[in-house]
């Protein structure tokens, strides 16, 4: 991580100093207000970085690229020189080490197929609170079989208080590019936007430059399972074309309906059903909440049971966009 926090802050006092240079240059006295205002934000978050975890300083980057945002926005009068150039290409980079920190600790695939299958008898699975009689990890891999399970658990997920403000962090993501998950959605047959945009933090932590099949760069055909892909076309490839080609990938354009529980159901699918035949709580939903505290997959075929997750789950977030009136439409 250190690298990546050493660039990030490179980064970041790179903007502050094209900033500077275009609030001594423009004669528009709002926008000298909107970069003084950035740069105290530039600050504030350089400081979050000298002490920040790997999800603590994603969250602290988006904020810079955010502030950044608002300074290009309130730059109205000519002459810009190099300003918008030098700040986009400030932009470009906060977004791709954001992406290379959720990189850091994205969740594996997590597909049984090949690997010895280690039953619920042998591996100790993460304790709900016993407050909630809930029903066991099926090792069934069919929507049918496992709906009832699903809508259960999710009535007893909760987000851990002390994660709450990474949370908040996913939200503010996710909404941020709302529009973009939406009309790859509904060219789909209406997959829900909040299922696009979970996908993308999970597999790509929101890093336009990745494919949304399991995040590796645009720039060449996926090397990752699924390898090869997108099969048509040419690199690089555009992130609609790569999102479109993953989701058609697994089927999801084909999905009737979507209740929460198959919301849930496709999001387990989409990782693979690995920790479902061991008889445990995914981290992929079930990580930042009351539901799981340890066990997961580090390399592919290779489960670690004390392994913690420290990427947000996704029934967490679907939990956060509940509580922020941003749930699903039932």
């Amino acid at each position: 991580m250190p690298t990546t926090v050493d660039d990030a802050r490179t980064q970041i006092l790179s903007a502050m100093s094209v900033l500077m240079q275009r609030r001594a240059n423009t004669s528009d006295s709002a926008e000298k207000k909107t970069i003084s205002s950035v740069l105290k934000e530039l600050n504030r978050q350089l400081e979050v970085l000298e002490q920040a975890d790997l999800l603590d300083a994603a969250a602290a980057i988006a904020k810079a690229a955010d502030a950044v945002e608002r300074a290009i926005g309130a730059a109205k009068l000519q002459p810009f020189g190099n300003f918008l150039r030098d700040a986009q290409d400030v932009l470009a980079e906060l977004g791709q080490i954001e992406g290379e920190m959720h990189a850091l600790e994205s969740l594996t695939n997590a597909d049984a197929t090949g690997e010895t299958i280690v039953l619920r008898s042998s591996v100790p699975a993460s304790n709900p609170p016993p407050v909630t009689q809930l029903p066991p990890i099926s090792n069934a891999t069919r929507f049918v079989d496992i709906d009832s399970e699903l809508v259960a658990w999710y009535a007893a997920c909760q987000i851990r208080p002390e994660r709450a403000k990474n949370v908040e962090y996913y939200l503010s993501r996710l909404l941020k590019f709302k529009s973009t998950y939406e009309a790859v959605g509904n060219e789909l047959n209406g997959i829900p936007w909040q299922f696009v945009g979970i996908l993308h933090a999970m597999e790509a932590g929101f890093n336009f430059s990745c494919h949304l099949h399991n995040g590796d760069p645009l720039t060449a055909r996926t090397r990752r399972v699924p390898a090869g892909h997108p099969v048509s076309g040419s690199p690089p490839f555009t992130w609609r074309a790569s999102a479109l080609d993953a989701l058609k990938l697994k089927g999801l354009h084909q999905v009737p309906s979507w209740p929460m529980e198959r919301v849930l159901f496709e999001l387990e699918r989409y990782n693979g059903f690995g920790y479902r035949l061991r008889g445990l709580p995914t981290p992929y939903l079930w990580s930042f909440s009351n539901l799981y505290s340890k066990g997961k997959y580090v390399a592919d075929h290779d489960f670690d049971p004390e392994a913690i997750s420290k990427q947000c789950g996704a029934a967490t977030i679907l939990k956060g966009l509940e509580a922020s009136g941003n749930g699903l439409a039932v």
